[in-house]
């Protein structure tokens, strides 16, 4: 996809931000961001099959978990 130029102005109106999105979303940005870090989140998971099993392994697999589903 065509590159998009993410910045706006610290001024900027509800409306611009909308329309900012929105260029962003349609050019695949959002989406490729997306499956970008749900691939590195599953490496990352798969270097902890080193770790024995543990809660601090466990909360790091879910924080991984967490960031790729959390929403703004």
């Amino acid at each position: 996809g065509q590159g998009v130029e993410p910045t706006l102005p610290n001024d900027a109106t509800d409306e611009e931000v909308d329309a900012k999105v929105n260029e962003i979303r349609d050019a695949g940005s959002i989406e490729y961001a997306r499956e970008r870090a749900e691939t590195l989140v599953k490496e990352g998971k798969e270097d902890l099959d080193v770790l024995p099993e543990s809660e601090a392994r466990n909360a790091l697999e879910d924080l991984a978990d967490y960031l790729v589903r959390r929403t703004y």
